[in-house]
């Protein structure tokens, strides 16, 4: 059945360009498609600072919806629409655009058959550009990621996620992973991938991706720390897919350092709660425990330094940062003594906080990344311009 839905949609792809040959408006040069998972609500910001149209298929909705040029809303009909949609909107927006830049490995076609092969090579056979930004589990290899710390002195992703889904070391998930790299690799004329924490198989040059923080969420306030001598130390954890964020041991040190009588309050991010939600926990914690298997800050840290927290992570913490430490690096043996540490030192708590806040705004903010993205496309000889189309 799925065979027979990919060979329909690829009829549509085909009919549809066809069929919308006649431009109906005059599109400026180097105007991109950006599209299609709304994963970290990627698609959106591109958008908003990028000469683009935008197509959400997949939406994800904890992030703020921006206005796209098409999107699909979950309903009753949504698998049926997805199928028939998807191709014609790709066909009716690639005869107006230079390029395709992907937010990971989602495609308009429902391509679980060829890895959007026959997606990719469509584009690329009809003179546009192909840019493809992987965002994590879409194109991370458990079994490399193994290999990679074979012999580490930390756990990473690699001791954990097949803990709470085997699956991700069978090989047959691991053949889907090779698949997409080497289709990506075969028409992307720009791949962008974090290789210390979405560990693959790709040969060829690929470009860090990059968290990025909604403007709303940068709020330099330190001024929640200057009551710390009167008022206990707040702690935040968002134990989302709790395995992988190391909450259970998290957990346990935090019961152990209550035991011996460390007086702090501790709060975790309850299921459901609203993006505006998370915001007000933010804003009044003063320390927030991110995940403890990864390399990279990913979003919920970047969240919390825009905050002016204080945050303890296991990403890699970079050396002679010029504001000091953003963050204090802890891996999953370390979180009882960091915390005590921290608790037992609060005046480190708004030096991490302010110089993680910079960090954030150097390498998370809407506009620094779009600046990171536009320079790296020109280094391939790719344009994208500034500013809004639609």
């Amino acid at each position: 059945m799925t065979n027979l839905v990919h060979w329909a949609q690829t009829l549509l792809l085909r009919a549809s360009y066809a069929f919308c040959k006649i431009r109906i408006s005059r599109v400026p040069e180097n105007t991109w498609l950006i599209g299609v998972s709304g994963v970290c609500g990627l698609v959106g910001e591109f958008a908003g600072r990028f000469r683009s149209f935008s197509v959400c298929l997949e939406k994800d909705p904890y992030f703020p919806q921006h206005r796209f040029n098409f999107s699909l809303n979950g309903s009753k009909l949504y698998r049926l629409r997805r199928i028939i949609l998807g191709p014609i909107v790709l066909g009716y927006f690639l005869r107006r655009v230079s390029g395709v830049f992907y937010v990971s490995d989602v495609g308009f076609l429902i391509s679980s058959t060829d890895a959007n092969e026959f997606e990719y090579s469509f584009i690329k056979s009809r003179g546009k550009h192909l840019v493809i930004w992987y965002t994590g589990s879409d194109i991370r290899s458990i079994r490399q990621s193994i290999i990679a710390n074979k012999g580490g002195r930390f756990e990473d992703y690699g001791s954990v996620i097949p803990l709470s889904d085997p699956r991700t070391i069978s090989e047959d998930y691991d053949r889907r992973i090779k698949m997409k790299v080497l289709v990506a690799e075969k028409y992307a004329d720009l791949i962008f991938n974090h290789n210390q924490d979405q560990v693959s198989y790709f040969k060829r040059k690929v470009y860090d991706t990059f968290a990025i923080v909604q403007e709303d969420f940068f709020n330099l306030s330190l001024d929640k720390f200057n009551k710390l001598s009167n008022s206990r130390i707040r702690i935040f954890h968002a134990a989302t897919n709790s395995l992988i964020k190391g909450t259970p041991l998290i957990r346990k040190a935090i019961e152990r350092l209550e035991q011996e009588g460390y007086q702090f309050e501790y709060r975790e991010l309850k299921p459901g709660t609203s993006r505006e939600g998370l915001l007000a926990e933010l804003k009044s914690a003063h320390l927030v425990i991110n995940q403890l298997y990864s390399r990279l800050p990913g979003h919920f840290g970047f969240e919390a330094m825009a905050n002016s927290c204080a945050v303890i992570q296991s990403a890699d913490c970079p050396k002679d940062y010029v504001y000091g430490d953003p963050w204090m690096e802890t891996h999953s043996t370390e979180i009882y003594e960091n915390l005590k540490t921290l608790l037992e030192n609060p005046a480190r708590l708004p030096m991490l906080a302010k110089a993680g806040y910079a960090y954030a705004i150097q390498f998370a903010h809407p506009v620094s990344v779009s600046n990171f993205i536009r320079e790296i496309l020109k280094e391939e000889g790719l344009e994208i311009i500034s500013g809004q189309y639609s």
